[in-house]
């Protein structure tokens, strides 16, 4: 979603204010220098235009979280999967012949030898 309002694209520089004019701030009555004011909204103006430069999308940012989301899931069933292969039970089967496929892991004895 793009941004709805327009910057304010203050161009006039103006003068920066003492330090002792930033720490200490107005006095009631006083009238600050129109110069203030310019350097004031020209730093105002360059810090809203590089937020709105450098933000992310809402939806850029939610897509890679369903991608990340989709990829926890894929490693959770492949966990799982893992887990549920390692926690079979030992089966030993008792025959009087070999199977004609036998599996991986597959394990028996003979009992007619």
């Amino acid at each position: 979603m793009p941004f709805n309002e327009q910057l304010p694209g203050w161009k006039a520089t103006g003068t920066e204010p003492p330090a002792s004019k930033k720490s200490n701030g107005f006095i009631p009555g006083e009238k600050p220098p129109a110069d203030f004011f310019n350097w004031l909204f020209t730093r105002l103006s360059k810090v809203a235009e590089e937020l709105q430069k450098n933000a992310a999308e809402k939806s850029e940012t939610q897509a890679i979280r369903d991608l990340i989301s989709k990829e926890i899931e894929r490693l959770q069933g492949d966990m799982a999967a893992v887990r549920a292969d390692h926690t079979k039970p030992l089966i030993i089967e008792v025959r009087t012949s070999d199977p004609v496929n036998p599996e991986i892991g597959r394990i028996w004895l003979r009992s007619d030898l």
